[in-house]
């Protein structure tokens, strides 16, 4: 594989999870909201456990935080070495 299909494809790897991740953290936001609704409106129901706010369905934003990390690793050395060490400093 060529350095430009290399970094093509790590790109684009890491524009699809970071998509999946903006989708996923806005639908998290919105059942946060919904869970203060119901909490205001109806106090007496119990409190939703806070720690399954980070998972809808199978995502989980914690492991996809981490993804996300991971790949942008992977395309910084696909781009070379001074952009991997810049990187590697910022994390």
């Amino acid at each position: 594989m060529t350095r430009n299909r290399e970094v093509a494809c790590a790109s684009r790897e890491l524009n699809d999870f970071c998509i999946e991740f903006r989708v996923h953290t806005l639908m998290t936001r919105m059942r946060l909201h919904a869970w203060l609704f119901r909490i205001k409106a109806l106090p007496f129901i119990s409190i939703p456990f806070l720690a399954e706010a980070r998972r809808i369905d199978r995502f989980d934003l914690v492991y996809s935080y981490e993804r996300i990390k991971q790949e942008a690793e992977k395309l910084s050395r696909a781009c070379g070495s001074s952009y991997h060490n810049e990187l590697a400093q910022g994390m």
